[in-house]
């Protein structure tokens, strides 16, 4: 066994070793008992020794799947009508093997595949894993049909529990759906979570990414590539990282293109987004700690997920206010049903101290279908007590509902919890960051044209665009190039993601019968982004188009670290963030560490 195998199977067996640790069961393929002193005194030392002993884990993650899995035969041999497998069945299918649990699904389900125009009903309990049978790949001629059909069963099981939408290209429409199934048939874990990046920083998302990969957990990751007004997603798995900051997408087709990527980029081909090569960088979205537990009963039933960030006072690009103790203020919110079924959802605002309930502030009621959303955000007057006395505080949502009637605390999708410090008869609320206003976008250097044989045989025309976005803003619209000649102006309109704290060039390839070039003189490159709050276009220049008086001058997108005890360990600009932080928090020994972010202040544990 050479080096790398061996830092892998280190890895996968590591993870093993965390379930019997925090579930209390045999290791699975150990034969080792349940034994909380055998856990205490065996498996923790274990598993630091065996991290210890192949190198600390900041050099680098190595890729812990070894399965290459895709969505043709022997993947698709049970699912229904000849459909593909799908690619988040795929995904699930291989993240289950690396665990190797559960040994068998929970419960039944039947639903209506829109595809395939039929119900689709699955006794999960019927299913029983062999994952002694499964093989990490599956060559013409080279398996047996009991292994076929081994594989073919986990695979059907991922698809069928996200409710998959099965037919010729398979998908998964619905997120929250998707998550009660995985943990309801499959026990996922509970505390897995579904979560959109276009919520949070470029540092918190990977925080959270390079937490989980160093905790041993593979990453259920989901992109879209959008080109030329089309968008097709993908679902796959992030399971490594390099010493440069990339990490290793298994992208699921049988191990090819399986490499490691920018996470700005996600190139499944090609070098840079914008162009021809397919990037899944749009809409990014992953599931934390999607891992399985042990067999248990009593599954917890969640009743709902937050939607969308909180709006203070119906003002999207209001932060934060001060109000008197028993003033009127509104929230406003907007929840999913992550249940399994129809329901009437009563759901309120609780204040809390300290993790405790102090009183319940709103109580209203909305009827949701399983899966779905409210049609516009709900707008929750409210008033905090007049007597509250002076402290920190937070403002929660909880729901219930006849399925699920024991009040539980909103799933965050989006951040939604509200910060209130209440002083001398007054408090300021504020809200949780949109992450949404004008990113400011500037130039790295000057647009320019450039070659390729790609260009020279279909004469279209690939513009680089080097961008920066130094706020803790996140865009995904349009980005306009504008080429000015001596004829007049042409605009090519296209999508793209510009995530905060970001640094990236990306390659635009518009077709030549838009940019008809023939016989004319450019003189002049620009480009231009859509603020959807001015509605308007704000060129792309070196300086960007803010004066300096509106920016916030504490350099709000910078990053900075310090330990317990207050000592400064790393700072960075914003639009370093996503190059630099990532690398440094794998330099960092193991403990806790304060994150300071513009307002935001944050623990986070290495």
């Amino acid at each position: 066994m050479d080096y790398m195998q061996g830092k892998r199977s280190v890895l996968s067996f590591v993870g093993r070793l965390f379930h019997s640790w925090k579930f209390g069961t045999e290791i699975p393929g150990s034969g080792y008992p349940e034994s909380a002193v055998f856990r205490r005194h065996i498996i923790i030392p274990l598993a630091v020794a065996a991290i210890s002993g192949f190198g600390s884990m900041a050099q680098g993650i190595p890729p812990m799947l070894t399965s290459e899995y895709d969505q043709s035969y022997p993947y698709d041999k049970k699912c229904p009508y000849n459909s593909a497998a799908g690619c988040g069945a795929v995904a699930i299918a291989q993240i289950l093997r690396y665990y190797g649990m559960p040994s068998h699904g929970y419960g039944e389900m039947s639903y209506y595949s829109t595809y395939l125009m039929d119900s689709v009903k699955v006794n999960f309990e019927e299913m029983k894993f062999d994952w002694d049978l499964l093989s990490d790949r599956y060559e013409e001629g080279d398996f047996s049909d009991a292994s076929a059909d081994a594989v073919a069963s986990v695979v059907f099981a991922s698809g069928a529990a996200m409710y998959s939408n099965y037919g010729s290209s398979t998908s998964v429409g619905n997120y929250a759906k998707m998550m009660y199934g995985l943990q309801h048939y499959l026990h996922i874990s509970p505390d897995s979570r579904y979560l959109q990046r276009k919520y949070y920083t470029t540092a918190e998302w990977l925080e959270m990414l390079n937490g989980n990969l160093s905790e041993g957990h593979p990453v259920f990751y989901r992109g879209s590539w959008k080109f030329k007004g089309g968008n097709v997603g993908h679902m796959f798995v992030i399971d490594g990282r390099d010493d440069d900051g990339n990490y290793h997408v298994n992208f699921g087709h049988g191990g090819r293109q399986d490499k490691y990527v920018d996470i700005e980029t996600i190139n499944q081909t090609g070098l840079y987004p914008g162009g021809r090569g397919i990037c899944y960088n749009c809409e990014q979205a992953m599931v934390i700690n999607c891992y399985p537990t042990p067999d248990h009963a009593g599954y917890p039933l969640q009743v709902c997920m937050s939607d969308e960030s909180v709006i203070l006072n119906r003002d999207k690009t209001l932060q934060d206010i001060e109000v008197s103790l028993g003033e009127d203020f509104k929230l406003s919110c907007r929840l999913r049903n992550v249940s399994h079924d129809k329901t009437r959802i009563s759901f309120g605002w609780w204040l809390m101290k300290d993790g405790d309930p102090v009183t319940q502030l709103s109580n209203n009621s909305y009827t949701l279908r399983a899966g779905y959303t409210f049609t516009e955000p709900v707008h929750i007057r409210m008033h905090l007590p007049s007597e509250l006395a002076d402290g920190s505080y937070e403002l929660r949502l909880y729901s219930k509902s006849p399925l699920a009637p024991d009040w539980r605390e909103v799933w965050e999708n989006a951040p939604s919890v509200v910060s209130v410090l209440v002083e001398n008869g007054f408090c300021r609320i504020t809200v949780p960051d949109h992450h949404s206003g004008d990113p400011n976008l500037m130039l790295a250097d000057s647009i320019e044209e450039l070659e390729s044989d790609y260009n020279k045989q279909n004469r279209d025309h690939i513009y680089r665009v080097h961008i920066v976005n130094g706020t803790t803003n996140n865009f995904e619209d349009i980005v306009r190039i504008e080429v000015s000649t001596d004829q007049g102006d042409m605009k090519y309109d296209t999508v793209l993601p510009i995530y905060s704290q970001t640094d990236t060039e990306f390659h635009i390839n518009v077709p030549d019968h838009i940019f008809d070039l023939e016989g004319k003189t450019v003189q002049a490159l620009r480009a231009y982004y859509y603020d959807k709050d001015s509605d308007a276009f704000h060129e792309i220049t070196k300086d960007g188009h803010l004066a300096a008086s509106l920016l916030l001058t504490d350099d709000t997108a910078a990053v900075r670290v310090y330990s317990m005890n207050g000592v400064l360990m790393y700072e960075s600009s914003g639009s370093c963030v996503s190059e630099e932080y990532g690398q440094f928090l794998r330099t960092l020994p193991k403990g806790i560490y304060i994150v300071k972010e513009g307002k935001k202040v944050r623990k986070i544990a290495i």
